[in-house]
């Protein structure tokens, strides 16, 4: 087991080694950070009878914008890709900008789960690069399946990027889904992952 005492008391989702769940939610891109960023691996379905209960795109005004603290914990970050997500999927509210400034420095000791921080670098790309894939689409449009699976994998891409955190993750997808299928025909065989 990777933690045991106070961490598990702070967190109790740490005492499993995995879990699953459907992408059917907005909610379900924050929880699979949650799951991650506390050790345990994410299974996931991008079957297109999930990622079909998605809301559609509804982007927000360019010229209005909400400021988000982000908060110095798992939590802090599982909800800054909640209020992405929401701001592109519950329909024409304000811009997002976020504010990273609670974050503690790259190399910063991490009390309750031991190792050292990443720093806000990690989550600040993977913001970036969720909000670009967003901005792509059109309102009205539904996400595809394929984008779903980027968008899970640029959340863990923050999550490793930290050096000491691991992210598993196994994706469940149509057996028909010839976008998915080629994603994983063109997956070299080694990646590095730092």
């Amino acid at each position: 087991m990777q933690f045991g005492g106070k961490p598990i008391e702070i967190s109790p989702n740490r005492i499993y080694n995995c879990a699953y769940l459907p992408i059917d939610h907005i909610d379900s891109f924050s929880e699979t950070m949650f799951l991650l960023l506390g050790g345990t691996g994410v299974g996931y379905s991008v079957q297109r009878h999930h990622v079909a209960k998605l809301p559609v795109i509804q982007k927000p005004y360019q010229k209005r914008k909400k400021r988000f603290l982000i908060g110095d914990s798992i939590e802090g970050w599982a909800d800054s890709i909640k209020v992405l997500m929401k701001t592109y999927m519950n329909g024409g509210g304000s811009r997002v900008e976020f504010d990273y400034s609670d974050i503690r420095a790259k190399g910063a000791r991490l009390v309750t789960s031991g190792g050292k921080a990443p720093g806000p670098q990690p989550l600040k790309e993977c913001l970036v690069k969720i909000e670009g894939l967003l901005n792509q689409k059109e309102n009205g449009e539904q996400l595809s399946t394929i984008e779903v699976h980027d968008i899970v994998c640029h959340i863990a891409d923050a999550v490793l990027a930290g050096g000491i955190r691991r992210a598993a993750l196994i994706s469940l997808f149509s057996a028909d889904d010839e976008q998915m299928i080629v994603s994983i025909v063109h997956l070299p065989c080694y990646i590095p992952l730092n």
